[in-house]
């Protein structure tokens, strides 16, 4: 199942105050970081930002974005990103659980897409690397990942269900 988000709007501050102009967002979609993470398709996501905080982390040598891979939560990836009526947008695809040898990433994929097909737009939020003054982010360093979330730090970034893009 391939979706389209609305993941990180211009110049709107998030809950934290912080922002990122569209200038920084769009030189990101211009970085070879960005392709990489397009083209090996390591722009991860998971339910919610769980395994992503560095006090839940079991040892300094394991880097707070190796966590999610550890607790084998991996839900999809984003294959795409673009700019589009002021907001970072992303194609997420969820993996296909016919591939995938963990029961419990099954059950996760299978607990997304579920609640998808019932017409629920998941609200996401997206795990960040940057360059800050003060609030506003001066470059984007790099976009690991994109979680689903009730509690995203921007109003209005979740998946958009209604869009003839999706391929559901």
């Amino acid at each position: 199942m391939r979706i389209l988000a609305k993941i990180i709007p211009a110049d709107v501050r998030a809950t934290d105050g912080s922002f990122f102009p569209r200038q920084v967002l769009l030189n990101y979609l211009n970085s070879p970081q960005y392709e990489y993470r397009k083209k090996s398709k390591t722009c991860l996501g998971a339910v919610t930002h769980a395994y992503r905080d560095k006090d839940l982390t079991r040892s300094r040598v394991i880097a707070v974005i190796d966590e999610i891979l550890l607790n084998r939560i991996i839900t999809h990836f984003v294959d795409e990103m673009f700019f589009e009526d002021n907001w970072l947008m992303g194609y997420i695809q969820l993996l296909d659980f016919n591939k995938i040898g963990d029961e419990e990433a099954v059950r996760w994929i299978r607990y997304i897409e579920g609640l998808l097909r019932n017409g629920i737009e998941l609200p996401v939020s997206a795990f960040v690397a940057g360059k800050w003054d003060g609030d506003a982010c001066v470059q984007i360093i790099d976009i690991a990942g994109v979680d689903f979330t009730l509690d995203p730090g921007f109003k209005g970034a979740s998946v958009i269900l209604n869009d003839r893009r999706n391929q559901m």
